[in-house]
């Protein structure tokens, strides 16, 4: 199975014994969903605070192949999720340091 990592960051999938078993750099080529920002009428006022509520709308996704046989593409949840696509994942199961910073992940997710 081929793996096309369609994100800006490299992917570190782990496995047993705490050590990245695999490393997919970036292809090169980015999938992002258009998005559109709204400023509402609204406004919320908090300790004294006033902050504009926004809404946003997406639009189409740019930059994610025709599907291939043998092929997944790695992209963000946000693009799999607009995707609804068998052959399009990103990462799951974040493993973080003892900071909380994430230093890889231990599954890839369809959906």
């Amino acid at each position: 199975m081929k793996l096309v990592n369609l994100t800006t960051h490299d992917i570190k999938l782990w496995g047993d014994g705490g050590k990245a078993k695999l490393i997919i750099l970036p292809s090169g080529t980015v999938a992002r969903l258009e998005t559109r920002r709204f400023k509402t009428c609204m406004e919320v006022v908090s300790d004294g605070v006033t902050i504009a509520v926004w809404r946003t709308e997406y639009g189409l996704i740019t930059g994610l192949p025709e599907p291939q046989a043998d092929t997944l593409y790695i992209v963000s949840a946000l693009v799999r999720e607009w995707a609804r696509r068998d052959d399009v994942v990103s990462v799951g199961g974040f493993i973080r340091d003892d900071k909380g910073c994430i230093i890889g992940v231990d599954c890839l997710e369809v959906g």
